[in-house]
């Protein structure tokens, strides 16, 4: 990705047509978490429908998209659920510029969303499988909706399509059983023969943000791994950047040891330290580690990690997909001074210093200069609009 050049993945146009008038937009247009890119210009010439006299005057009424949507995941301190949180609390600052507040706020709800399932056999994630098939297919009060897309993929000694964006319809459960059924015989057949050239998960990640990026839908990725990679030609930072930039939220689900005499935590799936009940103050593992790179990966593309014993995770799929729709849809206008390049952006709540907040990345594309300069473009002033910092990107981290 260049600075300059226009980042694919931002969808197609959708276009409404109203009497006299062509609006076109882009379906979903956000910021990136860490970085965001403005390029290209927008500019739709709407179409005069009824015959007019030759000698009247035809007005033209241009329109453009000026509004950033982001889809952003808020919980509390221990990760836990928050109540509705009202609009007037959100807050967004650019590059460390001012904060200002959010034009307009709403859960994401039924949304249609392009839900990738990255099934990763390389890190003994294998009996985590089946709880995932039965947390799509059985699960009660069904989180997914007809007009959601699913995609699944295998990974082992290569990356295997096993369901190929279909909806989640009345026959979607049993595509599903079909598909990791497929992928089921696949692993049994490798036992013997083993992986020569395995392939990897940062690799896999950013290859299916790729797929993802052709879908107009809101994009996510769910990777059942262990978050262990050996061997990839990318590194996990390229992986989260490129997610970014194709607006693709990727959250994870791994697991963690749990003695089976003992209850679910409460608290486990949303990211905890783990903690038995017999021994309330003895930590038994830390699921957030700063410096285990698929927890940074998920969370710096605007998603997370949940950890499960094998034998819950049937229940950590519906919080996954719970967590998703009830992520915020925070909107608010280009900034003023907007440049082309990467930005940065904070996203925060009132009284809500220690939330868990992640949002998710996007490509943006600048309007056009001489549209700006055109005396006939009705633009909102730079006291309406939010106004970026001077602080820039660092594009390779030392």
């Amino acid at each position: 990705m260049s600075e300059d050049g226009v980042i694919a993945g931002v969808g197609g146009w959708r276009v409404l047509r109203i009497p006299c008038l062509t609006v076109a937009s882009f379906p979903r247009l956000a910021l990136l978490a860490v970085g965001l890119t403005f390029v290209g210009s927008v500019a739709v010439v709407c179409a005069q429908e009824a015959p007019v006299k030759a000698e009247e005057q035809i007005t033209t009424l241009h329109v453009y998209t000026n509004s950033i949507q982001i889809p952003t995941v808020v919980l509390g301190p221990g990760k836990e659920r928050l109540g509705q949180i009202s609009q007037d609390k959100f807050s967004v600052s650019i590059d460390s510029g001012p904060w200002f507040h959010a034009t307009h706020v709403r859960k994401e709800e039924d949304d249609p969303i392009s839900l990738t399932i990255l099934l990763d056999a390389n890190g003994d994630s294998a009996k985590l499988f089946r709880g995932v098939e039965d947390g799509i297919t059985k699960a009660k009060n069904y989180p997914l909706r007809p007009e959601d897309r699913v995609s699944i993929y295998g990974l082992d000694c290569s990356l295997v399509l096993l369901l190929d964006n279909v909806s989640a319809d009345s026959s979607f459960r049993e595509r599903s059983s079909a598909a990791f059924a497929s992928w089921a015989r696949r692993r049994e057949s490798l036992k013997d023969t083993g992986c020569q050239e395995p392939k990897h998960l940062w690799d896999a990640l950013e290859y299916v943000s790729g797929e993802l990026s052709k879908s107009s839908r809101l994009r996510v990725v769910l990777a059942v791994s262990q978050g262990k990679d050996l061997g990839s030609k990318h590194t996990w930072n390229e992986a989260r950047d490129y997610a970014e930039s194709m607006s693709v939220a990727i959250f994870g689900l791994t697991e963690v040891p749990l003695n089976s005499d003992d209850p679910l935590p409460s608290t486990l799936d949303m990211g905890e330290s783990i903690v038995y009940p017999k021994h309330p103050l003895s930590p038994v593992n830390i699921v957030w580690d700063t410096e285990n790179p698929f927890h940074q990966l998920c969370e710096l593309s605007g998603g997370m990690v949940f950890a499960t014993p094998a034998k819950y995770v049937s229940g950590s799929m519906k919080s996954f997909l719970r967590t998703v729709r009830e992520r915020y849809i925070i909107e608010f206008p280009r900034p003023s001074n907007s440049t082309s390049g990467r930005h940065t952006m904070r996203v925060q709540v009132d009284h809500g210093q220690r939330y868990f907040i992640r949002p998710v990345g996007i490509s943006v594309p600048q309007l056009d200069p001489s549209i700006v300069a055109d005396p006939s473009t009705v633009s909102t002033g730079p006291k309406d609009t939010p106004e970026m910092g001077s602080r820039k990107v660092m594009l390779k981290p030392q």
